[in-house]
């Protein structure tokens, strides 16, 4: 529901942010954005890559040859019910994953498996998918010491006026394999 959004987030929503490919690899190996913004797809390399963004549904198709240190601009247009691969045609190493979003409320984790979605909706049911490249929508979890299942990876969250919740979440190594 649009109300629910923050207006902390109303900058991001036409904002061009940039998705950069450099010696040979996508700089963001996962990447979220939102339906409204323009991707500014980089070539930070001197030598020319595709880049091809292929939606199981939901989001536009992209299939570009972005010529060395230049660019092109993707838009989503929809939003995309699971993360999707992105490629290049040319190097066939080169992988990423692209995940399309109509509302702001998703993160991607850092370098150290951890993330913040701030600003919340309080006092309403919000539910969240959790994915991971090997593991696919994570299930079988510990959450805060305790054993818990989540359903094809979905968590139902409601939150309180103020409230601040941390979640620490432990998979088992056995769900990327």
């Amino acid at each position: 529901d649009p109300k629910w959004e923050h207006e902390s987030y109303a900058a991001s929503r036409n904002a061009e942010i940039e998705f950069d490919q450099k010696n040979c690899v996508f700089l963001s190996h996962v990447f979220a954005v939102r339906t409204t913004q323009n991707v500014k797809v980089l070539n930070s390399d001197p030598i020319g890559h595709n880049t091809n963004i292929q939606p199981r549904r939901g989001a536009n198709a992209f299939n570009q040859t972005i010529p060395a240190n230049g660019y092109a601009t993707y838009q989503p247009g929809g939003e995309s019910p699971d993360p999707f691969p992105v490629s290049c045609s040319i190097h066939p190493w080169m992988s990423a994953y692209m995940i399309t979003r109509d509302n702001p409320l998703f993160a991607v984790t850092d370098a150290e498996g951890k993330f913040e979605i701030a600003n919340v909706p309080a006092g309403v049911e919000l539910e969240f998918r959790v994915w991971q490249e090997k593991g696919s929508y994570l299930q079988n979890v510990m959450v805060n010491g305790q054993a818990t299942t989540w359903s094809k990876g979905r968590l139902a969250v409601t939150l309180d006026p103020d409230e601040r919740r941390e979640l620490d979440v432990v998979v088992q190594p056995a769900a990327f394999q």
